[in-house]
């Protein structure tokens, strides 16, 4: 499996599962959280390393926190990543941005 830094991929978990006081704690200790993007992610030879689940969605090289709360629906979260400094124009190594992997989703929860 390719390596990702497991801070940052930790965060990621928090952000999908939307856990705004872990990821407030987070960002306070490492406001980089915001802004890093992903070195690697899923490809051919590692796509299951980096599916998740939960929401149906796999993390690109290049994509940041705030990529993932938004293919996870997380509004709530994205305004705090946005708030510590979140690009909404940064994109994957696929040319996606956040609002992307919003209308990718691959699932539907309007009230989340």
């Amino acid at each position: 499996m390719p390596k990702v830094k497991s801070a940052f991929l930790d965060f990621v978990r928090f952000v999908v599962n939307g856990d705004i006081d872990e990821l407030s704690r987070r960002l306070a200790a490492s406001p980089s959280l915001a802004t890093e993007a992903a070195e690697v992610g899923a490809a051919r030879q590692s796509a299951p390393d980096f599916f998740f689940a939960e929401i149906a969605h796999y993390l690109y090289a290049g994509d940041t926190a705030l990529h993932m709360a938004a293919a996870a629906f997380r509004f709530p979260v994205a305004k705090l990543l946005v708030a510590h400094g979140a690009d909404c124009g940064a994109r994957n190594r696929r040319g996606a941005e956040p609002l992307h992997d919003a209308a990718d989703a691959n699932r539907w929860e309007p009230d989340s």
